[in-house]
């Protein structure tokens, strides 16, 4: 028979649980780097730790929502979601440091969209209006643009050590492009 935790583990990574979101963090055990993975639903939360950031589970399905860490890709049975809480928080610093409108406009969207299901749930219904979702597009589509121009059009960003805060690059704005993003 398997534990409490295996059955909820097992139920996460399965059909039975349509959209899982998925996290780590690094900690200090025992004098030892360690990561503690989290996957999770509305109702089920199964916590792990590992010995690497990329020590993800196996036969993961359905949707898993993330912040585009690399080691997700490997996860290839599932439809990628990524975590706006992460958009905001990396469009923030692109408006409170690099002072981006797009940015600013892309929050706004992402808000209006979060805003629009909430209320379509509240009413009963478990679509946004097409209208809505189309309209909604749309401004995604024209600030997506706008943040590609203004980095396409920025000088090559200085050489630096893999160690060292990245460049200025366009990583943001190529994770929001992706459909995925408003999921």
């Amino acid at each position: 028979m398997l534990s409490f935790a295996d059955a909820v583990r097992d139920a996460l990574c399965g059909v039975q649980v349509a959209v899982k979101h998925l996290d780590e963090t690094g900690l200090r055990v025992e004098g030892r780097n360690r990561w503690q993975h989290v996957i999770c639903s509305l109702t089920l939360s199964h916590f792990r730790m590992g010995a690497g950031r990329g020590d993800l589970l196996s036969g993961v399905s359905g949707i898993a929502v993330h912040d585009n860490w690399a080691s997700y890709a490997r996860m290839e049975e599932v439809v990628h979601g990524l975590c706006n809480a992460h958009h905001m928080r990396e469009l923030q610093a692109l408006v409170d440091i690099e002072k981006e409108a797009w940015a600013a406009m892309m929050q706004t969207i992402l808000l209006d969209a979060k805003r629009a299901a909430a209320s379509a749930r509240a009413n009963g219904r478990d679509h946004v209006a097409a209208h809505v979702v189309k309209a909604i597009d749309e401004r995604y589509d024209t600030c997506i643009a706008q943040g590609l121009s203004l980095h396409e059009n920025q000088p090559p960003a200085e050489t630096r050590t893999a160690r060292q805060i990245p460049p200025r690059t366009t990583k943001t704005a190529n994770r929001t492009q992706s459909r995925a993003a408003i999921a």
